[in-house]
């Protein structure tokens, strides 16, 4: 996982067969209050891998975020990057981590 470009989130997903990966970009309590969100997910993104493979899976901060740390001449901002990957025989495995993003 890196964090390098602004306001993106880059995850690689390796797959021994077929799989279906969703990350997602969660918000904690305190910046959906600032934004005026009741919903959690910032972002949403999934992708599928055919076979066995990797591929990357980037998640980006949305306009509305980005346009508030600028206004608040903040940063950087701490979100929740979930990831869940299900492999074709219907297994979930599924990692959360609190990561900062620059904005």
């Amino acid at each position: 996982m890196s964090v390098r470009r602004r306001g993106k989130a880059t995850v690689r997903i390796h797959c021994g067969a077929a799989c279906t990966a969703r990350g997602r970009l969660l918000a904690g309590r305190t910046l959906r209050r600032a934004l005026h969100r009741s919903r959690a997910t910032l972002t949403d993104r999934t992708i599928r891998l055919r076979r066995q493979g990797a591929a990357t899976l980037t998640l980006q901060l949305p306009r509305q975020v980005r346009a508030w740390l600028h206004r608040r001449h903040r940063q950087r901002v701490t979100v929740t990057l979930k990831i869940g990957v299900r492999e074709r025989d219907g297994r979930v495995t599924t990692t959360s981590r609190r990561i900062r993003i620059r904005a």
